[in-house]
């Protein structure tokens, strides 16, 4: 048995070596001007719809709110990385509605306040990050859909957190919370590009 086992991990070794032998590499040098276009192509075109109520991608309207935490990662050195946030990155981009940045792990209160801070808005849009793991953030997201405005939710690392948002919302992945990808998203949002990204797991359909 151990022989088999360490048999078939060279052969999907050298299954991934042939594999990434046939990728095409990114042009130009690296970090150059060309490299960063590729780059930039591949985070728009990897920005996938997971769930459309409507067949599309909500309208923001006049006045949108942006929710969602700072970036983080857990590790033993420190749960901080860029001080990079959605929300605020978000309003910016779109030149006007509302950014309001959230706890990693929101509470009854902060969801309670974020509900009362929603009303009057156009639209809401939520982006999470490893809400498969620190809940709130999900109990948030039906919270607002409760309200009645129009919701996106917007997942920053792993799809896996829309399996358990509200079927009302609209639900994108882009994969990564880093400021290529939210600039990405912002051109589906914006309703500039359609989110053409590929789902590999079906079942969060």
């Amino acid at each position: 048995q151990k022989l088999f086992n360490k048999q078939r991990r060279k052969s999907n070794i050298s299954y991934y070596r042939l594999r990434l032998a046939a990728l095409e590499p990114a042009p130009g040098e690296p970090d150059g001007p060309q490299c960063r276009a590729w780059v930039r192509r591949v985070l728009e075109e990897s920005i996938t719809a997971v769930r459309l109520p409507g067949g599309r991608v909500p309208p923001l309207g006049e006045d949108p709110l942006f929710l969602g935490c700072r970036e983080y990662r857990t590790s033993r050195v420190s749960d901080r990385a860029a001080d990079l946030n959605f929300p605020e990155r978000m309003a910016q981009l779109a030149g006007r509605g509302e950014a309001l940045v959230i706890p990693v792990e929101p509470g009854p209160d902060d969801i309670a306040a974020l509900v009362r801070a929603a009303a009057g808005h156009s639209s809401l849009v939520l982006a999470t990050c490893n809400a498969h793991l620190v809940r709130g953030q999900l109990e948030l997201a039906g919270a607002l859909a409760e309200t009645g405005i129009p919701l996106i939710v917007a997942a920053l690392r792993d799809p896996y957190d829309l399996a358990w948002t509200p079927e009302t919302a609209a639900a994108l992945c882009a994969w990564e919370y880093s400021a290529g990808s939210l600039d990405a998203l912002w051109g589906v949002l914006s309703g500039a590009r359609m989110p053409v990204g590929v789902l590999p797991l079906e079942r969060l359909k």
